[in-house]
């Protein structure tokens, strides 16, 4: 049962998402059947990835629906299975960074060369009056093109990520203490 269960898992994992030959960005996203911000946030992301249409973004959703109530081995297949679909994808680092956390519902956009987080969407943003209001595909579009810009004008190393929507990297919260 396990067994078939990965090769599922896997074979889907093989599955091209967006394309792009010479991408910039890459997008992961994380999600899950059982998250509920993840019913508005994803088909949201998705439009914006499909409206932006640029050959310099790649894009990676992640589901992340075994991790949660399936049981022991359920959670450890899937915990594998992203590690790696993200190694395939090239962005390892943001597995260290933020797929431990267990969000979903939340998108980490990294620059392709370097795996700089640049900024992180989530189903909600503060807008300029501090109110929590919902990302909009052109809120989103916006932001690829942003980071685009970012890319493209600084060099690697230099890019400091935009807003507070990403937190920490998980793979530093024991040296912040």
């Amino acid at each position: 049962m396990l067994r078939h269960l990965i090769c599922a898992v896997l074979a889907a994992s093989l599955v091209p998402v967006a394309s792009a030959q010479e991408a910039i960005l890459k997008v992961v996203s994380f999600t899950a059947d059982w998250c509920p911000n993840c019913h508005i946030f994803d088909p949201r992301l998705e439009e914006a990835v499909r409206t932006y249409n640029s050959t310099l973004l790649e894009w990676q959703p992640l589901d992340l629906t075994n991790a949660r109530f399936q049981g022991r081995d359920a959670a450890i297949t899937t915990w594998e299975t992203v590690k790696l679909q993200m190694a395939r994808f090239g962005t390892p680092r943001v597995f260290e960074d933020y797929a431990l956390y267990g969000y979903t519902g939340m998108a980490v956009v990294v620059a392709a060369d370097s795996q700089e987080p640049l900024f992180c969407l989530a189903h909600q943003r503060v807008n300029e009056f501090g109110q929590s209001v919902p990302y909009t595909v052109a809120d989103m579009v916006e932001q690829f093109e942003w980071a685009k810009s970012r890319v493209l004008s600084y060099p690697a190393g230099q890019r400091v990520p935009e807003g507070a929507d990403c937190p920490p990297p998980y793979s530093q919260l024991g040296s912040a203490q």
